[in-house]
C-alpha cells in the first residue's frame, strides 16, 4: 500500500481568538500583563473578569477564582501564552513603552 502525504495549509488570513485564563488575583494578573508583558486593559474589571489586548485587538480574558490553586506541574493545562508580533522592532516599541 502506498500512502500519500498531503500538507494542510491554512490561509494566511487565519487568526486566533483570545485565550481565557483563570487567575487567582485579578488585580495581580492586571499589573502583570500590563507592566511585565506590555498588554493594554482594554475593559474594566467586571464581576472578576477583564480583557487585555493590544491596540484594540483583545488577547486575553482574565477570571478571577479567588483561592483557586496551581495546577501541578505534571498537568495537563496551558502553561503559556504565546503572542506572535509582525517584527523584532515591534517587539521594542511594546517593551520600550
Amino acid at each position: 500500500m502506498n500512502e500519500t502525504s498531503t500538507t494542510q495549509v491554512l490561509p494566511k488570513t487565519t487568526s486566533l481568538g483570545p485565550v481565557t485564563l483563570a487567575v487567582s488575583n485579578l488585580s495581580r494578573s492586571i499589573e502583570f500583563y500590563n507592566r511585565i508583558i506590555g498588554l493594554s486593559q482594554l475593559t474594566t474589571p467586571v464581576d472578576g473578569q477583564v480583557t487585555m489586548g493590544a491596540g484594540h485587538t483583545p488577547l486575553l480574558h482574565l477570571i478571577e477564582i479567588p483561592n483557586a490553586k496551581r495546577q501541578p506541574s505534571f498537568s495537563t493545562g496551558l502553561y503559556h501564552v504565546a503572542i506572535l508580533l509582525p517584527t523584532r522592532a515591534d517587539l521594542v516599541q511594546l517593551r520600550g513603552r
